[in-house]
């Protein structure tokens, strides 16, 4: 669970959703297949905080509105181009070369080189994973828990 110093710091870095829409994305993340039990941090923080998210391995496309439309997202495309497990959800920059996916069973991220897709997919080897969601961003972001 995010902490109140870590939502105060998102607060005052990222830009918000407003409240109809914030439930709107909670609702599509749950169509999904996420759970507020499991899936806590990763719908909390998708669901309230939009916008390109830049931090240490690139940026974060805003992956609500990506996945507002199913078949056009990058989640989508990789699923039909390479097979992409449906347990995966993409939310890397699409112009950046790697990728970055969330398992929603685990709740784990895994940072994948282009180069290392396939194997990704058939072994799941990465070149970085964290082992939640809330481990990932706070990296990502450079944020520590004082």
């Amino acid at each position: 669970m995010l902490s109140e110093n870590f939502i105060e710091h998102l607060n005052e870095s990222l830009g918000r959703i407003f409240f109809q829409e914030s439930q709107n994305y909670i609702k599509l993340l749950q169509d999904l297949g996420l759970s507020q039990e499991k899936n806590e941090d990763f719908i909390y923080f998708w669901s309230t905080y939009s916008d390109e998210i830049y931090g240490k391995f690139g940026y974060l496309m805003d992956f609500c509105m990506d996945i507002e439309d199913l078949e056009t997202s990058e989640t989508f495309r990789l699923r039909q181009a390479y097979n992409l497990p449906h347990q995966y959800l993409s939310f890397m920059g699409e112009d950046i070369e790697d990728y970055l996916f969330y398992d929603i069973k685990s709740d784990k991220v895994y940072l994948v080189e282009a180069d290392g897709l396939n194997d990704f997919i058939e072994h799941q080897q990465a070149e970085k994973e964290w082992e939640s969601f809330l481990a990932f961003i706070q990296d990502f972001l450079g944020y520590i828990e004082p």
